[in-house]
C-alpha cells in the first residue's frame, strides 16, 4: 500500500474517492470515539476486504 500512495498517475476514481473522504468523513481512523471516527474506521475496514476479495 506505501508504493499505492505514491504511485502517479492514480488509478481511476481515486481522486474523487480520496475528496469524498476528506469532505465527508475528515478524521483519523481509531484516534476518536466520535461518530465520524467509527464512520472513517468502517470505510477503511470495508475497503479492505473489498481488496482481499479482489486479489
Amino acid at each position: 500500500m506505501d508504493n499505492a500512495a505514491t504511485t502517479f498517475p492514480k488509478a481511476p476514481g481515486v481522486g474523487e474517492a480520496i475528496k469524498s473522504y476528506v469532505e465527508e468523513i475528515g478524521c483519523n481512523v481509531k484516534r476518536g470515539t466520535y461518530s465520524s471516527a467509527y464512520s472513517a474506521g468502517e470505510v477503511v475496514y470495508e475497503t479492505r476486504e473489498q481488496l482481499c476479495r479482489d486479489c
